[in-house]
């Protein structure tokens, strides 16, 4: 019923099952997540938090209730868990990263990005958090989005796929010279990667270098017959 989109039905389901089987804490997860899915978030709270089993000392358990909170506008309630994990788990970068998601969901991008430097300093290199940061930056058309994947790839400059993504980020403005340079680096890390080839292809187009273009586009094409973009790098070619 779930999978096909009729909730009513996966809801009175679910709840059947738990008063088959209360123990069983994985039908109580369903449930939350078809309540959520119908929009009824006031329910999928009750739900989480009925069971007397969800435990707000725990960071996975009370960010779900913070996230259902915020659905139901009421992102004070939710901030407020996250102030209270941030006091509970000190040092950890995991209350930080809530923080971050909730105002980002709320559109407060420069407070959000504040929020995941935070966590980033908490944690070291995260794969996870650098992109999540960057896209809060990018979103809200903060400067230098793409310092969270730079920074990150100090530390790992072999990940071909963040690197593309800083490539992208820098060609969308029009910085063409480092678009160049990391789709340089990407490539290296990944040859046969068709949208640093054609990205790559792209910025040397502009950079005057249509013979390499031309070379990298074949390439592309040839590697690949669906990735993103692939009809604008036809017609590049």
């Amino acid at each position: 019923f779930e999978r096909q989109g009729k909730f009513d039905n996966a809801i009175e389901s679910f709840e059947d099952a738990i008063r088959l089987a209360p123990d069983q804490s994985e039908y109580r997860s369903n449930l939350v997540r078809s309540q959520m899915a119908a929009g009824e978030f006031g329910d999928a709270e009750q739900t989480l938090t009925g069971g007397g089993d969800v435990d707000l000392d725990n960071i996975q358990q009370a960010s779900m209730v913070a996230a259902l909170r915020a659905r139901q506008d009421d992102l004070e309630g939710a901030l407020a868990i996250a102030e209270a994990l941030k006091e509970r788990h000190p040092g950890t970068s995991e209350p930080f990263a809530v923080e971050a998601e909730l105002l980002a969901a709320s559109k407060k991008y420069e407070k959000a990005s504040d929020a995941y430097d935070k966590a980033i300093t908490l944690s070291g290199p995260d794969r996870v958090l650098a992109f999540r940061a960057f896209m809060v930056r990018k979103n809200g058309g903060l400067s230098n989005p793409e310092f969270p994947l730079l920074d990150y790839l100090r530390k790992n400059p072999s990940d071909a796929e963040i690197r593309r993504n800083a490539a992208i980020s820098f060609q969308s403005r029009g910085e063409n010279e480092q678009a160049i340079e990391h789709f340089e680096l990407a490539l290296q890390a990944s040859p046969n990667d068709p949208v640093v080839l054609s990205g790559l292809a792209k910025a040397l187009v502009g950079a005057g270098d249509s013979e390499r273009a031309v070379t990298l586009l074949e390439r592309a094409l040839k590697v690949s017959d669906d990735f993103p973009k692939r009809d604008e790098a036809a017609q590049l070619l």
